[in-house]
């Protein structure tokens, strides 16, 4: 818009905070968010909790509106490139789908190597001998009935 703020009448000052508004909650971050209403009002108090703010237009001056204006199209238009470059191209779909494999492969060896592994070593322990008389036991604590028991005597 290159018509001045004060130049516009109330109805178009309410119409143009309106669409600014559908594109800050729509195309801005939380965070960008915040700065808008800082723009607008430095001295504002927002809380977690809160979920609307209301923009006074009488708080609003040329110098303001410039200024959201500006952020506003820097913001959007950030955001319109890093979403276009985000979007996944067929190469890169098809790459990650290969790492993603390789990664699958890599978990799938690692595993038949574990296995591998404790069978030599269950291997190397019967070739030993040591555990051929291995006996499992397994003990119980009971309590004495208030009884002392002379283990000395």
């Amino acid at each position: 818009m290159n018509r001045k703020w004060s130049k516009l009448s109330v109805n178009e000052q309410l119409a143009v905070i309106e669409h600014l508004s559908r594109l800050i909650s729509s195309q801005l971050g939380l965070r960008e968010q915040l700065e808008v209403i800082r723009l607008i009002n430095p001295t504002a108090k927002v809380s977690p909790t809160d979920t609307e703010f209301v923009i006074n237009i009488e708080s609003i001056d040329e110098e303001k509106f410039q200024k959201i204006q500006t952020f506003v199209k820097l913001r959007s238009r950030s955001c319109c490139e890093s979403e276009s470059n985000h979007k996944s191209s067929p190469q890169k779909k098809q790459a990650k789908k290969q790492r993603s494999q390789e990664r699958r492969n890599q978990l799938k060896q690692h595993t038949q190597r574990q296995k591998k592994k404790e069978q030599r070593q269950i291997q190397k322990e019967k070739r030993s001998g040591l555990f051929v008389r291995e006996e499992v036991m397994s003990l119980s604590f009971h309590e004495a009935d208030e009884e002392t028991v002379d283990v000395l005597g």
